[in-house]
């Protein structure tokens, strides 16, 4: 990936079945939600749960990628195939934030959930990324 620090383009990564660390239960409406959130500022957008998708396949959704949501745990650590100047919003306050909260290359923003995301705390979050990025 390129170093960027503007555009909306999003990418969701999740996992379904046994996780860890609080998977979270409704991510299709997470899904739902960030499908529409992109049309607002006509931008990309590819949502994939990573054990459905090959290497190549996630790192070419990756490629034009300025904006992932995902959730903690192993899964999080998609996070390295941002370029510099991106955003992430992980959802939930997991022990590796630490390690994202301390990047020079991508912007952490966090949001925490007890077992489902409430894509109506997740809004703000995200308009408030889009309007630093200057997404139109």
């Amino acid at each position: 990936p390129k170093p960027v620090s503007t555009g909306c383009n999003v990418v969701y990564t999740f996992k379904t079945g046994f996780h860890g660390l609080r998977a979270i239960k409704n991510p299709q409406d997470v899904d739902k939600f960030l499908r529409e959130w992109v049309k607002k500022y006509r931008a990309s957008y590819a949502g994939f749960d990573l054990g459905q998708k090959t290497l190549r396949e996630q790192l070419v959704a990756f490629q034009d990628a300025n904006i992932l949501v995902t959730v903690a745990g192993s899964t999080s650590f998609s996070s390295l195939n941002l370029g510099q100047g991106s955003d992430m919003v992980l959802l939930s306050a997991s022990y590796d934030r630490k390690y994202f909260e301390n990047s020079i290359e991508v912007t952490m923003s966090m949001m925490a959930y007890k077992e489902h995301v409430n894509v109506k705390d997740l809004a703000p979050i995200l308009d408030k990324i889009a309007e630093r990025r200057r997404c139109r």
